[in-house]
This record gives C-alpha cells, structure tokens and sequence, in this order.
C-alpha cells in the first residue's frame, strides 16, 4: 500500500504494509509527490511530482528510478 504524508511543508510518497507495520519513505526531495498509483504488476508507482520539473513520474516500487513520463 502506498500513501502520502506531510512532512516539512512537502507531500512525500510512502510504502507500507497492509497491517501497517514497515513504514518506508520513498521520497525526499523538497517538492510535492502526490497521487501515488501502482502498476497493475507493482513494480512501478506513478505518482504527480510538483517541483524542478512538474509532471507524471513513475519509479520503482523501491523509490528508486524516477523517470519523468509527461511535463505539465
């Protein structure tokens, strides 16, 4: 399960487990990381970045491998 959550004026993308436990942030830079969507073989999370460069990102399920799929 992915969510977002406010931390220092930024929405940042988080992992989760489905009984809550196993927290893990995906994100960290200043900007805003909201709608996180996974992929239909949850691999890749699909998230709106809010920042250097607005747009549709997608990572992997890790966080890592962002990759910008379309600017605003």
């Amino acid at each position: 399960m992915e969510y977002n959550d406010q931390l220092n004026n930024y929405a940042h993308i988080f992992k989760v487990s489905v009984d809550g436990s196993e927290k893990v942030r995906l994100t960290f830079d200043d900007a805003c990381h909201q709608m996180p969507r996974w992929s239909p073989d949850g691999e890749k999370i699909a998230y709106k970045y809010n920042g250097s460069i607005d747009g549709l990102y997608v990572m992997d399920s890790d966080g890592y491998n962002n990759k910008l799929l379309v600017d605003d």
